[in-house]
């Protein structure tokens, strides 16, 4: 079995300056390359970037909604990484909190990367298959 890692990620755009779609599209690619990492060290991720495939099929939830699964996700976690610019987002800090109160490691990312990842070697009946 392998551990089951929730990415903690800004999404929405941000700045006063950049073009709000390029930074949407740049917060999503950040997360999916940091996905595509945890995934080759072993990791089962979830990727709240991922969600924005909803609205490109017409198919979307509310925000509400997404965020609610986002909530009871991070519960069923074993850990959760953190990606630069949480620290502006209202809704990381939360995600942060929800897994802290649940008794969850926190990792940083790129900061603790090697932390994440002996955290993934040695987790308990880990096999990379």
């Amino acid at each position: 079995m392998k551990p089951f890692v929730f990415i903690c990620m800004p999404i929405t755009p941000r700045s006063v300056v950049k073009n709000h779609a390029v930074e949407f599209l740049e917060n999503v690619r950040q997360g999916v390359l940091v996905a595509k990492e945890l995934i080759e060290l072993g990791a089962c991720v979830y990727c709240p970037a991922n969600d924005f495939v909803y609205w490109l099929v017409g198919a979307g939830p509310s925000m509400e909604q997404i965020y609610k699964q986002d909530l009871s996700l991070i519960q069923h976690s074993d850990a959760l990484v953190v990606l630069p610019g949480w620290d502006s987002s209202e809704n990381c800090r939360r995600e942060i909190n929800t897994a802290r109160n649940g008794g969850l490691l926190v990792f940083f990312y790129p900061s603790e990367i090697e932390k994440i990842d002996t955290f993934i070697r040695e987790w308990k009946g880990y096999s990379n298959g």
